[in-house]
């Protein structure tokens, strides 16, 4: 996997994500320092952009795929017939 910067693009099933920003967070368990990610994306059901947070070292894994209004934990997010792939494909630009 591409290291995550700042500007990274993401695909995950046909959804576009950027982070637009790479932070440090303290960790609760054993206080260490890690850096986590801040990406933007689009909900397919209304269009208003949401964030989500991930670890840099994981990425996008499963995101939220919609904004807290349109939110619907367990139910898949309805795609074109031409869309397609099973997960995040980066893309660096």
């Amino acid at each position: 996997m591409a290291r995550i910067t700042v500007g990274t693009h993401v695909e995950f099933n046909s959804q576009a994500y950027v982070c637009f920003a790479i932070q440090p967070f303290e960790r609760r368990n054993n206080g260490r320092v890690t850096e986590i990610a801040r990406w933007a994306s689009a909900c397919p059901e209304c269009g208003a952009m949401f964030e989500i947070t991930t670890t840099v070292r994981r990425g996008i894994v499963s995101p939220n795929r919609r904004c807290e209004r349109h939110r619907k934990p367990g139910i898949k997010v309805r795609m074109d017939a031409n869309a397609g792939g099973d997960g995040p494909a980066i893309q660096e630009e």
